[in-house]
């Protein structure tokens, strides 16, 4: 695992607002045995803010997935997609609902996912991860 370049999965329209080339993604997956694993991206086309936000848990999630790892806690410092994944805010654009809708299917396939809002100075590794990818 490493530095890779990942392309975006999926096709959504062109963003119009906020696009970035190169963005990065941070991952950090930790077992209850203290076990880390660590993963830097780049996404290698224009994304919003919200699109890296979404990319990075569909990532965790398929990372996870990949590992056999049944019951999973994800922690995100993005309120966006923390509280639209959770329910609590209504998920209206077209672009959100099929990364939502990616995550859901996603989530499915653990017998229990848990999608927990820290703080971005919690976060730090995760970013300093995405700066590098």
């Amino acid at each position: 695992m490493g530095n890779q370049s990942l392309p975006i999965r999926r096709e959504v329209g062109t963003a119009k607002i906020k696009e970035r080339a190169g963005a990065g993604i941070g991952v950090v997956l930790v077992a209850p045995s203290g076990l880390r694993v660590e993963e830097a991206l780049e996404l290698n086309e224009k994304v919003t803010n919200n699109e890296v936000e979404y990319e990075a848990l569909i990532y965790r999630l398929e990372m996870a997935s990949s590992l056999g790892i049944e019951w999973l806690r994800v922690r995100a410092d993005s309120k966006l997609v923390t509280k639209k994944v959770s329910g609590n805010f209504d998920v209206k654009e077209p672009r959100m609902a099929t990364y939502f809708n990616i995550v859901k299917h996603l989530r499915a396939e653990f017998m229990q996912s848990e999608l927990i809002k820290i703080l971005r100075e919690m976060n730090h590794r995760a970013d300093d991860l995405a700066k590098k990818a």
